[in-house]
């Protein structure tokens, strides 16, 4: 595999690079003080990093759908459904 120069040189900082790149908040999180160190695998910090990284993702995507029920209130959306009282 090729590494991306603004990644680093080694297997190691380009794996450290990828998980800022999908999560910099998470990756400060669980790995911002102790970076992964070449040959070290760390399962119970790897699984609190991907679970920091669904629940951003889940949290981003509750906002955008958010963000979109509000923009077609704003707009009368037609599709919306009318409550008779």
């Amino acid at each position: 595999m090729k590494l991306d120069a603004r990644c680093g040189r080694s297997q190691i900082d380009f794996d450290n690079c990828v998980l800022r790149c999908i999560s910099e908040t998470c990756y400060d999180s669980v790995y911002g003080a102790d970076a992964l160190e070449e040959g070290e695998v760390d399962i119970v910090r790897g699984r609190t990093f991907r679970s920091c990284a669904r629940n951003e993702l889940r949290n981003l995507k509750v906002a955008e759908n958010q963000r979109s029920k509000d923009d077609a209130k704003r707009a009368g959306s037609p599709g919306e459904a009318v409550r008779y009282s």
